[in-house]
């Protein structure tokens, strides 16, 4: 492929991922048909790997289609996957513990947030568990803590 090219085609990614709406995701085989690509997912990675430092394009709201994964051989049962759901604000854990038919518990939490200097936190956290962003940003020594856009 032509840098010309290349550089093209990420721009063209970049513009899809753009509209991806806050609270939903894409997958990397999708956001490529959508731009023409079809049957190069990977050609999606590669764009977002590569873009611009400080970028505003939201890169973390495009998933793997296949995130089913073993963790290890010798425990078939510990299995990652990913299971779509309606998402509802402020009971995502909720719904997503009642669509899975498991413990509310059991669902991990994924806040991404940051600080007043825009700097990037990621929180991970039980389903049943809540936080306080005040509380963190006195505990992170800043002035205030918010969702990422």
């Amino acid at each position: 492929m032509q840098p010309e090219s290349k550089n093209n085609k990420y721009k063209l990614i970049w513009q899809i991922v753009q509209q991806i709406p806050k609270g939903k995701v894409a997958t990397y085989g999708h956001i490529a048909e959508l731009c023409g690509l079809k049957g190069q997912a990977r050609l999606v990675g590669y764009a977002l790997h590569n873009l611009p430092e400080k970028t505003k394009i939201p890169w973390h709201r495009v998933i793997n289609a296949k995130a089913y994964k073993t963790l290890t051989s010798s425990r078939k049962k510990d299995q990652l996957y990913t299971a779509f759901y309606n998402y509802e604000d402020h009971s995502g854990t909720k719904v997503a513990s009642i669509a899975l038919n498991i413990p509310e518990r059991n669902v991990i939490k994924t806040i991404l947030l940051e600080t007043d200097k825009k700097q990037p936190l990621i929180v991970l956290m039980h389903g049943d568990c809540e936080f306080s962003t005040k509380n963190l940003a006195c505990l992170l020594g800043v002035k205030h803590i918010e969702p990422c856009d």
